[in-house]
């Protein structure tokens, strides 16, 4: 069925006349525009000084035919179910572009811990984080689970080879390419690296992933930590939340947290129940973190090129730093490595 994004065309004074007259019908109320993510969607808080109402979100699909927020919807059924911490969904329209959902706050994990929540007790949270993970891996584990939803979005859906190395290209198209402006003769050579950091992810065994783990997806409210922005979850690599959540850009870890954080991921899944998984943990986790780390940077360049939007820019150096720090050495890298320290150099005399 096709979908006509109503709202989609509508700027955020017309949307939130809408929201008050057509979908809530109170003049009570205070609507807040919040800042959105990388994506296209909006966001709106809806609150009132009526103690009887309950603060929401509602979020406004960023496409035509509303696919995310089908996804959304689809995907909220299966991580309730698993009791995987999201967000309430209270209500979906997707003929008319919106769904709304419970407001869990203001405080992501990114805004505590550069608050100072890294001097506090920071490290609770990110081992609820990593429950979280495991939480959806292991909802792999459960046969009822699985057959109940075998044809539910995060376990239909799937990365691909294509996908891997179309945010690979990406990056080598906005960042060495584009924002850099480099000529590079290694291109060959840099490509055959792509191909072989995909299918080496893509030769250990998919799990339910959220697909997009990071500290600003990552919220606090009233001591629990709730996941954001889940509409894109598909089975992928085991170690790809993981690296999404410890080399974060938005947030730099010590090593030594790092360290604590794979192990007590590895102590709780089910995976490590067999060798080849623990054999393979660690070149997997650098394999995986290399490309989420480079499709990161694909993004922040398209964000400003594309969308004139520079915000992200601020994170490159610390991706960088990360990728410099997992293939350091690493012969079979040294095409790509050659050319990072090119913009490396660069990017951390801004």
């Amino acid at each position: 069925m096709t979908i006509n994004n109503k709202l989609l065309e509508k700027e955020n004074d017309e949307l939130i006349s809408h929201f008050e007259s057509q979908v809530f019908r109170r003049d009570d109320l205070n609507i807040e525009t919040l800042v959105g993510d990388a994506s296209t969607r909006r966001y709106f808080r809806v609150s009132s000084n009526d103690p009887d109402f309950r603060s929401v979100i509602v979020m406004v699909s960023g496409k035509k035919d509303c696919e995310d927020i089908n996804s959304h919807v689809e995907s909220y059924d299966y991580f309730m179910k698993i009791g995987f911490p999201v967000p309430e969904l209270i209500k979906s329209v997707p003929d008319e572009g919106y769904i709304i959902e419970e407001d869990v706050g203001d405080t992501s994990l990114e805004l505590y811990m550069n608050s100072g929540g890294e001097t506090a007790d920071f490290y609770s949270y990110y081992v609820k984080a990593i429950d979280g993970i495991v939480l959806l891996q292991n909802s792999f584990d459960n046969a009822g689970i699985v057959s109940s939803f075998s044809h539910s979005l995060p376990l239909r859906n799937r990365f691909t080879e294509k996908k891997f190395i179309e945010e690979l290209e990406m990056f080598y198209d906005y960042f060495f390419i584009r924002y850099h402006k480099m000529d590079i003769p290694e291109h060959d050579d840099i490509k055959n690296i792509f191909y072989q950091i995909t299918e080496e992810i893509l030769s250990e065994v998919l799990v339910p992933t959220h697909r997009d783990y990071h500290s600003r997806n990552l919220f606090i409210k009233s001591n629990k930590l709730y996941v954001l922005d889940f509409q894109d979850a598909r089975l992928g690599p085991a170690h790809y939340d993981l690296v999404s959540l410890i080399y974060d850009p938005y947030i730099r870890l010590t090593g030594a947290t790092q360290k604590r954080l794979f192990n007590e991921y590895k102590s709780k899944v089910y995976l490590s129940r067999y060798s080849t998984f623990i054999k393979n943990f660690e070149r997997q986790c650098t394999i995986c973190a290399l490309q989420r780390l480079l499709k990161a940077i694909g993004t922040y360049s398209y964000m400003y090129l594309k969308r004139h939007n520079s915000f992200y820019l601020q994170f490159i150096s610390n991706a960088l730093r990360d990728i410099n720090i997992l293939i350091d050495g690493k012969d079979e890298f040294k095409p790509l490595a050659d050319n990072l320290k090119i913009v490396a150099k660069k990017e951390w005399g801004r």
